[in-house]
């Protein structure tokens, strides 16, 4: 229903919004405890909300300055909680010059969390 899929997307959002706050406590609230995180462009993976995840985001935000992301697209299928994201990302880390980026992640939802996110990203260019 659109509903449905109106909720998940705002999901996916809020994880965002939190992720370019630096919002640890946000970010995995939006997660199920079994959560996995792949970045299938680079090979690395992340398993479990408490564990494998929140390093992650730990180290993440101590590396990053500032991110945004945004003008999002989103194509889902609210039936079986399964949404593909396009978006843009604008990111700066710690010492280096500012990135842009054009990714995709795809989401997997279970009892309204995130369950499983699958990230390409693009080539990150100097803004």
């Amino acid at each position: 229903s659109r509903t449905r899929m109106n909720t998940l997307t705002q999901i996916i959002e809020t994880y965002f919004a939190c992720v370019d706050r630096k919002d640890l406590a946000g970010i995995l609230a939006t997660m199920t405890p079994d959560c996995v995180v792949e970045y299938v462009s680079e090979g690395s993976r992340f398993e479990g909300r408490d564990a494998g995840v929140r390093a992650y985001f730990e180290q993440r935000n101590a590396a990053v300055e500032q991110s945004w992301h945004g003008n999002f697209r989103h194509a889902a299928d609210p039936a079986l909680g399964r949404v593909a994201t396009r978006f843009d990302v604008r990111r700066t880390d710690r010492g280096k010059p500012e990135r842009v980026g054009d990714n995709i992640n795809f989401f997997e939802f279970e009892n309204g969390k995130i369950r499983r996110i699958a990230v390409w990203r693009g080539v990150g260019k100097p803004s």
